[in-house]
């Protein structure tokens, strides 16, 4: 039935009108939504794939709802848009990873030299006063700096994003001459102060030293090590997790019951939970717009993706916890980078 599936869209192609503007651009959008369909009949994982399904079906309800409701959902059109062409980029960027013909080893380098590249700007940017992104972007137009004082950020623009650009490397420099530039990188880490990325840092690196084990004792370690660094975590950041992010967190989740489907749908991909800014989870995020049914193809994706490379496993367990405090997949370096590792994960 594979077959078909480009042909059956075509025909539906024309009557996929979902705008409350022109009609060009309904089509336009969705023929977007098309294209992630078919990137989504690509993968071969069935709960990543399921997942896609999910997604494509509330983005399409939502863009229905907008086509009918235009003064109360107008909202839906341009968020949502957004939302697939983001989500489109990142099944793209998995598909590549998945059946580029570049040696794994060859993506590891990539990946080092960027994380290199990033530390060399962002080291001086705060112990030095000297900051070439902004000498550089000051020559092009007017630039001006959000922070008052001097700051780890590189060019991902805060230091949480560029803690966890550097925490999902780490396993990668775990190779021969690259261990030799791991201290600079740690370094680095531990001076951007971010919790999140640092013990989810230090997890992938237990589960890499310990890979050894049998599997039972793997799993004890892995286990262990989740304890122990979500007990930090709190610890580490009591007063910012207390008092502001669980109290955003909350608030999503209030949002989220006052619908009776809430729970088991939440309130669609690309909504909004107060602010202008994301939630700081990206579990949260998960949650707030699929509902469980979304925690629920997300975790199964976790169960079945391949474990047989310690260097890409372990990069994934430090993305998978750095995502409990972290809107890892809201930017765009880190999003990357994480759908890469997820690509190369599913090779033979």
């Amino acid at each position: 039935m594979k077959e078909y599936t480009l042909p059956a869209l075509f025909l539906l192609a024309p009557f996929l009108i979902l705008s409350t503007g022109y009609i060009w651009t309904g089509q336009q959008i969705g023929l977007m939504v098309i294209f992630l369909f078919l990137m989504a009949t690509m993968i071969e994982n069935k709960w990543l794939r399921a997942f896609l399904f999910y997604a494509i079906a509330w983005q399409t309800a939502l863009f229905i709802h907008a086509l009918t409701h235009p003064m109360v959902f107008q909202l839906a059109i341009a968020s949502g848009y957004t939302q697939v062409l983001f989500m489109t980029a990142g099944a793209m960027i998995f598909m590549t990873a998945s059946k580029s013909k570049l040696s794994v080893s060859t993506f590891y380098n990539i990946i080092c030299i960027a994380v290199l590249i990033q530390v060399f700007i962002a080291i001086p940017q705060k112990y030095m006063g000297f900051d070439l992104v902004r000498m550089a972007l000051s020559l092009i137009a007017p630039t001006k700096s959000i922070y008052t004082t001097p700051v780890l950020v590189g060019t991902l623009g805060n230091s949480n994003y560029l803690a966890a650009f550097l925490a999902f490397s780490v396993p990668f420099f775990f190779r021969k001459w690259w261990i030799w530039s791991l201290p600079l990188v740690i370094v680095a880490l531990a001076m951007s102060m971010s919790s999140s990325a640092v013990i989810a840092a230090v997890i992938g690196i237990v589960v890499f030293f310990f890979r050894g084990y049998d599997e039972i004792g793997r799993k004890w370690i892995i286990c262990l090590a989740a304890i122990l660094g979500i007990s930090a975590y709190i610890v580490i950041d009591s007063p910012g997790f207390v008092n502001e992010r669980f109290h955003i967190w909350t608030a999503a989740f209030n949002q989220v019951v006052q619908w009776p489907l809430g729970i088991a749908f939440g309130l669609g991909p690309g909504a909004a939970w107060a602010q202008n800014y994301p939630l700081h989870s990206e579990w949260v995020t998960l949650f707030h717009q699929f509902g469980v049914i979304g925690i629920i193809l997300a975790v199964g994706y976790l169960l079945t993706v391949s474990r047989k490379n310690i260097h890409l496993f372990s990069s994934f367990v430090i993305i998978v916890i750095n995502m409990f405090g972290n809107a890892a997949l809201h930017i765009a370096p880190t999003a990357f980078l994480a759908c890469m590792v997820a690509g190369l994960m599913e090779r033979k």
